[in-house]
């Protein structure tokens, strides 16, 4: 990739030098046209606490092998579905429940705070995090007596 941005008056002869830029920007295009970033969607986030709520990886003790294979099932899983399509690792899911877990947090702390407000219908997501908030609360009821 650094023959690709380097001036012509580096090289000694100019036309080895287009030949070489000429197939690095080729190499390049072909990987960034294969390489699309995944962005998450309320549809992706909904189908991966899904699988969240059903695998429990909240059973587990943090950083354990069983948790980290739970975490790779779980990413298994999004990745062979279709519709809609996923290219996530599993640290990629593993920041995005926890991402999703602090921001709920943070809006019920809010909604609690503020007083006379209508709260909006609950979404499948927020239902979703409720479940998994509250069983994660009663796991760590069974460990700490």
């Amino acid at each position: 990739m650094f023959l690709l941005f380097r001036p012509a008056y580096y090289c000694a002869n100019s036309q080895v030098h287009f030949k070489v830029k000429k197939i690095y920007t080729s190499l390049f295009l072909l990987t960034a046209s294969k390489s699309r970033d995944f962005v998450w969607t309320e549809d992706h986030d909904v189908l991966m606490l899904r699988e969240a709520v059903t695998s429990e990886p909240y059973n587990f003790k943090p950083k354990s092998s069983e948790r980290g294979r739970v975490w790779e099932s779980i990413a298994a899983y999004l990745n062979s579905l279709k519709t809609p399509e996923f290219r996530v690792t599993v640290r990629a899911v593993r920041d995005r429940y926890a991402l999703l877990i602090s921001r709920h947090k943070l809006k019920q702390t809010e909604e609690e705070k503020a007083s006379g407000i209508d709260v909006p219908e609950p979404t499948e997501l927020d239902t979703l995090l409720e479940e998994i908030g509250s069983e994660r609360r009663a796991q760590k009821k069974k460990v700490m007596p």
